[in-house]
Protein backbone atom coordinates (compact mmCIF):
# COMPACT_ATOMS: atom_id res chain seq x y z
CA UNK A 1 0.00 0.00 0.00
CA UNK A 2 1.26 3.37 -0.06
CA UNK A 3 2.56 5.72 2.13
CA UNK A 4 1.74 9.52 2.94
CA UNK A 5 3.41 11.32 5.14
CA UNK A 6 2.58 14.73 5.78
CA UNK A 7 5.33 16.50 7.84
CA UNK A 8 7.35 14.60 10.47
CA UNK A 9 5.57 12.17 13.16
CA UNK A 10 6.69 13.85 16.66
CA UNK A 11 9.87 13.08 18.09
CA UNK A 12 10.26 10.57 20.97
CA UNK A 13 10.61 12.19 24.16
CA UNK A 14 10.68 9.20 27.14
CA UNK A 15 8.06 6.80 26.98
CA UNK A 16 5.06 7.69 24.74
CA UNK A 17 1.80 5.93 24.05
CA UNK A 18 0.88 4.83 20.83
CA UNK A 19 -2.24 5.17 18.89
CA UNK A 20 -3.94 3.93 15.66
CA UNK A 21 -6.72 5.85 13.94
CA UNK A 22 -8.62 4.08 11.45
CA UNK A 23 -10.39 6.82 9.19
CA UNK A 24 -9.33 10.16 7.58
CA UNK A 25 -11.97 11.91 8.28
CA UNK A 26 -12.56 15.16 10.34
CA UNK A 27 -13.16 13.23 13.66
CA UNK A 28 -10.41 10.90 12.86
CA UNK A 29 -8.44 13.62 12.14
CA UNK A 30 -9.01 15.67 14.80
CA UNK A 31 -8.41 13.82 17.24
CA UNK A 32 -5.12 13.07 15.82
CA UNK A 33 -3.99 16.29 16.26
CA UNK A 34 -4.37 17.13 19.72
CA UNK A 35 -3.48 13.59 21.03
CA UNK A 36 -0.28 14.34 19.05
CA UNK A 37 0.03 17.75 20.52
CA UNK A 38 -0.20 15.89 23.80
CA UNK A 39 2.95 13.98 23.07
CA UNK A 40 1.15 10.98 22.07
CA UNK A 41 2.46 8.74 18.70
CA UNK A 42 -0.27 8.91 16.35
CA UNK A 43 -0.51 7.28 13.61
CA UNK A 44 -3.73 7.78 10.80
CA UNK A 45 -4.84 4.88 8.32
CA UNK A 46 -7.23 5.43 5.52
CA UNK A 47 -8.82 2.76 2.86
CA UNK A 48 -8.91 5.83 0.49
CA UNK A 49 -6.04 7.70 -1.50
CA UNK A 50 -6.73 10.99 0.06
CA UNK A 51 -7.71 12.59 3.27
CA UNK A 52 -11.38 14.14 4.75
CA UNK A 53 -14.20 11.28 4.15
CA UNK A 54 -17.50 13.10 3.29
CA UNK A 55 -15.41 16.15 2.36
CA UNK A 56 -14.02 14.82 -0.93
CA UNK A 57 -14.23 16.76 -3.60
CA UNK A 58 -14.52 15.67 -7.83
CA UNK A 59 -12.90 16.97 -10.64
CA UNK A 60 -16.03 17.27 -13.63
CA UNK A 61 -15.85 19.03 -16.79
CA UNK A 62 -12.70 20.84 -16.22
CA UNK A 63 -13.62 22.23 -12.98
CA UNK A 64 -13.49 21.06 -8.93
CA UNK A 65 -17.27 19.97 -6.88
CA UNK A 66 -17.50 19.87 -3.47
CA UNK A 67 -18.80 16.36 -3.38
CA UNK A 68 -20.09 15.49 -0.20
CA UNK A 69 -20.50 18.32 2.37
CA UNK A 70 -21.32 21.77 0.60
CA UNK A 71 -20.57 23.68 3.94
CA UNK A 72 -20.88 23.84 7.57
CA UNK A 73 -22.06 26.11 10.06
CA UNK A 74 -20.62 26.41 13.57
CA UNK A 75 -20.54 28.79 16.33
CA UNK A 76 -16.73 27.13 17.16
CA UNK A 77 -14.21 29.58 16.90
CA UNK A 78 -11.58 27.00 16.35
CA UNK A 79 -13.44 25.55 13.22
CA UNK A 80 -14.71 28.83 12.22
CA UNK A 81 -11.27 30.25 11.39
CA UNK A 82 -10.24 26.89 9.06
CA UNK A 83 -12.98 28.05 6.40
CA UNK A 84 -14.39 31.36 4.96
CA UNK A 85 -17.67 33.15 5.41
CA UNK A 86 -20.63 32.16 2.90
CA UNK A 87 -23.84 32.57 2.99
CA UNK A 88 -26.02 32.73 6.87
CA UNK A 89 -24.39 33.89 9.82
CA UNK A 90 -22.16 31.34 10.97
CA UNK A 91 -21.37 29.19 7.63
CA UNK A 92 -18.37 28.32 6.05
CA UNK A 93 -16.84 26.81 3.69
CA UNK A 94 -13.29 25.75 3.24
CA UNK A 95 -10.66 27.06 0.08
CA UNK A 96 -10.29 26.05 -2.59
CA UNK A 97 -12.36 23.19 -1.55
CA UNK A 98 -13.72 21.80 1.45
CA UNK A 99 -11.40 18.85 1.13
CA UNK A 100 -9.01 21.71 2.26
CA UNK A 101 -10.47 21.41 5.73
CA UNK A 102 -8.97 17.82 5.75
CA UNK A 103 -6.00 19.09 4.21
CA UNK A 104 -5.23 21.61 7.30
CA UNK A 105 -6.05 19.79 10.05
CA UNK A 106 -3.76 16.49 8.53
CA UNK A 107 -1.00 19.05 8.26
CA UNK A 108 2.01 17.67 10.31
CA UNK A 109 0.61 14.11 11.30
CA UNK A 110 1.75 11.27 9.74
CA UNK A 111 -1.17 9.89 7.05
CA UNK A 112 -0.86 6.05 5.64
CA UNK A 113 -3.61 6.00 2.72
CA UNK A 114 -4.33 2.98 0.80
CA UNK A 115 -4.34 1.13 3.88
CA UNK A 116 -7.64 -0.72 4.96
CA UNK A 117 -7.37 -2.10 8.16
CA UNK A 118 -9.86 -4.86 8.24
CA UNK A 119 -9.99 -6.25 11.66
CA UNK A 120 -8.40 -5.19 15.43
CA UNK A 121 -7.31 -7.66 17.56
CA UNK A 122 -6.31 -7.66 21.21
CA UNK A 123 -2.96 -9.63 21.72
CA UNK A 124 -0.33 -9.10 24.16
CA UNK A 125 -1.95 -6.33 25.67
CA UNK A 126 -1.42 -4.22 21.99
CA UNK A 127 -4.03 -3.91 19.83
CA UNK A 128 -3.13 -5.62 16.05
CA UNK A 129 -4.00 -3.46 13.32
CA UNK A 130 -2.68 -6.13 11.01
CA UNK A 131 -0.11 -6.17 8.47
CA UNK A 132 2.67 -5.38 11.62
CA UNK A 133 0.32 -2.70 12.69
CA UNK A 134 0.65 -2.24 16.50
CA UNK A 135 -0.76 -0.07 18.76
CA UNK A 136 -1.45 1.06 22.65
CA UNK A 137 -4.78 2.49 22.26
CA UNK A 138 -7.14 2.41 19.10
CA UNK A 139 -9.81 5.01 17.22
CA UNK A 140 -12.14 3.98 14.87
CA UNK A 141 -13.45 6.76 13.07
CA UNK A 142 -15.68 5.49 10.35
CA UNK A 143 -19.93 5.12 9.61
CA UNK A 144 -21.14 2.61 12.30
CA UNK A 145 -21.71 0.01 10.32
CA UNK A 146 -17.97 -0.03 9.42
CA UNK A 147 -17.28 0.43 13.37
CA UNK A 148 -18.72 -2.08 14.96
CA UNK A 149 -16.57 -5.16 13.82
CA UNK A 150 -13.59 -3.29 14.14
CA UNK A 151 -14.63 -2.75 17.86
CA UNK A 152 -15.80 -6.81 17.92
CA UNK A 153 -13.43 -6.93 20.97
CA UNK A 154 -15.07 -4.41 23.04
CA UNK A 155 -18.90 -5.87 22.87
CA UNK A 156 -20.69 -2.88 24.52
CA UNK A 157 -18.92 -0.23 22.07
CA UNK A 158 -19.68 -2.88 19.42
CA UNK A 159 -23.60 -3.12 19.79
CA UNK A 160 -23.89 0.78 20.34
CA UNK A 161 -22.21 1.32 16.93
CA UNK A 162 -24.42 -1.64 15.66
CA UNK A 163 -27.42 0.16 17.00
CA UNK A 164 -27.18 3.28 14.31
CA UNK A 165 -28.74 2.94 11.35
CA UNK A 166 -27.52 4.99 8.57
CA UNK A 167 -28.96 6.31 5.20
CA UNK A 168 -27.90 6.93 1.84
CA UNK A 169 -27.31 10.52 -0.33
CA UNK A 170 -26.63 10.51 -3.52
CA UNK A 171 -25.30 13.30 -5.13
CA UNK A 172 -25.62 14.96 -8.79
CA UNK A 173 -22.92 17.29 -10.07
CA UNK A 174 -23.78 19.17 -13.21
CA UNK A 175 -22.36 22.10 -15.22
CA UNK A 176 -23.52 24.30 -17.61
CA UNK A 177 -22.15 26.76 -20.13
CA UNK A 178 -23.73 30.25 -18.53
CA UNK A 179 -25.34 31.12 -14.91
CA UNK A 180 -28.92 29.78 -13.89
CA UNK A 181 -31.23 30.88 -11.77
CA UNK A 182 -33.12 28.17 -9.34
CA UNK A 183 -36.24 29.26 -8.87
CA UNK A 184 -37.35 26.18 -6.54
CA UNK A 185 -38.86 25.10 -4.27
CA UNK A 186 -36.28 22.51 -3.15
CA UNK A 187 -38.67 19.58 -2.64
CA UNK A 188 -38.69 15.75 -3.09
CA UNK A 189 -36.42 14.10 -4.54
CA UNK A 190 -34.23 17.35 -4.18
CA UNK A 191 -32.90 17.38 -0.90
CA UNK A 192 -30.14 20.51 -1.07
CA UNK A 193 -29.02 22.65 -4.17
CA UNK A 194 -26.06 24.90 -4.17
CA UNK A 195 -23.79 26.87 -6.94
CA UNK A 196 -20.72 25.49 -6.07
CA UNK A 197 -19.31 28.20 -8.47
CA UNK A 198 -20.54 31.24 -5.82
CA UNK A 199 -18.33 29.73 -3.20
CA UNK A 200 -15.31 31.68 -1.95
CA UNK A 201 -12.24 30.77 -3.78
CA UNK A 202 -13.63 28.91 -6.80
CA UNK A 203 -13.74 29.70 -10.55
CA UNK A 204 -16.84 30.96 -11.71
CA UNK A 205 -16.85 29.24 -14.67
CA UNK A 206 -18.29 26.68 -16.18
CA UNK A 207 -21.74 27.34 -13.88
CA UNK A 208 -21.66 24.36 -11.90
CA UNK A 209 -24.69 22.79 -9.20
CA UNK A 210 -23.96 19.91 -6.64
CA UNK A 211 -27.77 18.61 -6.11
CA UNK A 212 -28.01 16.02 -3.27
CA UNK A 213 -31.27 13.82 -3.30
CA UNK A 214 -33.34 12.80 -0.09
CA UNK A 215 -32.54 10.01 1.91
CA UNK A 216 -35.87 8.30 1.43
CA UNK A 217 -35.32 8.67 -2.40
CA UNK A 218 -31.78 7.88 -2.31
CA UNK A 219 -32.43 4.81 -0.14
CA UNK A 220 -35.50 3.57 -2.22
CA UNK A 221 -33.25 3.60 -5.30
CA UNK A 222 -29.72 2.91 -3.25
CA UNK A 223 -29.11 0.26 -6.06
CA UNK A 224 -29.91 2.07 -9.20
CA UNK A 225 -27.38 2.62 -11.65
CA UNK A 226 -25.49 6.11 -11.81
CA UNK A 227 -26.67 7.08 -15.64
CA UNK A 228 -30.39 6.42 -14.07
CA UNK A 229 -29.80 8.74 -11.16
CA UNK A 230 -28.33 11.28 -12.63
CA UNK A 231 -30.84 11.74 -15.69
CA UNK A 232 -33.58 11.53 -13.25
CA UNK A 233 -32.31 14.39 -10.84
CA UNK A 234 -30.70 16.50 -13.24
CA UNK A 235 -34.51 16.06 -14.96
CA UNK A 236 -35.89 17.22 -11.32
CA UNK A 237 -33.46 20.06 -10.92
CA UNK A 238 -34.22 21.87 -14.30
CA UNK A 239 -37.51 21.98 -13.81
CA UNK A 240 -37.31 24.41 -11.35
CA UNK A 241 -35.01 27.03 -13.12
CA UNK A 242 -36.41 30.17 -14.08
CA UNK A 243 -34.79 29.04 -18.18
CA UNK A 244 -35.44 25.53 -18.75
CA UNK A 245 -33.57 25.92 -22.14
CA UNK A 246 -29.91 25.61 -21.09
CA UNK A 247 -26.82 24.09 -22.03
CA UNK A 248 -25.94 21.33 -20.50
CA UNK A 249 -21.56 20.36 -20.28
CA UNK A 250 -20.98 17.40 -17.99
CA UNK A 251 -22.57 15.54 -15.88
CA UNK A 252 -21.93 12.46 -12.45
CA UNK A 253 -23.30 10.89 -9.60
CA UNK A 254 -21.62 9.71 -6.09
CA UNK A 255 -23.46 7.46 -3.73
CA UNK A 256 -23.08 8.55 -0.22
CA UNK A 257 -24.11 4.90 1.32
CA UNK A 258 -23.65 5.72 4.81
CA UNK A 259 -24.38 9.70 4.51
CA UNK A 260 -26.27 10.02 7.55
CA UNK A 261 -27.49 8.99 11.03
CA UNK A 262 -30.82 8.22 10.55
CA UNK A 263 -30.83 8.51 14.39
CA UNK A 264 -27.55 9.52 16.17
CA UNK A 265 -26.09 7.81 19.05
CA UNK A 266 -26.95 10.77 21.38
CA UNK A 267 -23.20 10.76 23.06
CA UNK A 268 -20.10 12.19 21.58
CA UNK A 269 -18.27 9.23 21.21
CA UNK A 270 -17.96 5.67 22.43
CA UNK A 271 -14.72 5.12 24.41
CA UNK A 272 -13.60 1.63 26.60
CA UNK A 273 -10.65 3.23 29.19
CA UNK A 274 -9.86 -0.39 29.95
CA UNK A 275 -9.40 -1.75 26.65
CA UNK A 276 -7.99 1.87 25.43
CA UNK A 277 -10.37 1.37 22.40
CA UNK A 278 -12.96 3.69 21.01
CA UNK A 279 -15.15 5.51 18.11
CA UNK A 280 -15.94 8.34 16.88
CA UNK A 281 -17.58 10.59 13.97
CA UNK A 282 -20.56 12.55 13.22
CA UNK A 283 -22.49 9.71 13.70
CA UNK A 284 -22.52 9.89 16.95
CA UNK A 285 -24.27 13.41 17.35
CA UNK A 286 -25.46 14.17 14.02
CA UNK A 287 -24.72 14.42 10.53
CA UNK A 288 -22.47 17.70 10.24
CA UNK A 289 -18.64 18.80 10.31
CA UNK A 290 -19.27 19.86 13.69
CA UNK A 291 -20.35 17.16 14.95
CA UNK A 292 -17.47 14.72 13.31
CA UNK A 293 -15.29 17.39 15.08
CA UNK A 294 -16.60 17.56 18.09
CA UNK A 295 -17.04 13.94 18.38
CA UNK A 296 -13.11 13.66 17.55
CA UNK A 297 -11.84 16.54 19.87
CA UNK A 298 -13.95 15.06 23.00
CA UNK A 299 -12.79 11.61 22.32
CA UNK A 300 -9.41 12.59 22.14
CA UNK A 301 -9.27 14.70 25.34
CA UNK A 302 -11.17 11.43 27.45
CA UNK A 303 -8.19 9.23 25.96
CA UNK A 304 -5.33 11.46 27.45
CA UNK A 305 -7.47 11.52 31.40
CA UNK A 306 -7.67 8.09 30.88
CA UNK A 307 -4.06 7.68 30.14
CA UNK A 308 -3.16 9.85 33.11
CA UNK A 309 -1.48 12.73 30.23
CA UNK A 310 1.05 12.05 27.74
CA UNK A 311 4.47 13.98 27.29
CA UNK A 312 3.94 17.24 25.82
CA UNK A 313 4.71 17.98 22.43
CA UNK A 314 3.37 21.32 21.15
CA UNK A 315 3.04 21.33 17.27
CA UNK A 316 4.40 24.71 15.55
CA UNK A 317 1.18 23.70 12.65
CA UNK A 318 -2.28 24.56 12.50
CA UNK A 319 -4.25 23.00 15.50
CA UNK A 320 -7.37 23.04 16.98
Amino acid sequence: PSRLVRGRPPASSGMRISVGIIGAGISGLVAARILAKAGADVVVYEKSRGLGGRLARRRLGGADFDLGAPAYATTNPDLARLGSPWGGQGTYVAVPTMNALAHALGEGLEVRTSVRVERVRRRDGVWDLGGGRVHDAVLVSVPAPQAAPLLSEAPDLARAAGSVEMVPVWVVLLSYSRRLEFVGPVSAPLGWCGRESDKPGRVEEPERWAVHATPDWSLLHVDAPPEFVTRFLQGAFEERLEDPEVSFLAAGAHRWLYARARRPLGRPFLWDPRLLIGACGDWCLGDSVESAYRSGSDLAHRMIESAGGFDPNPMETLGP
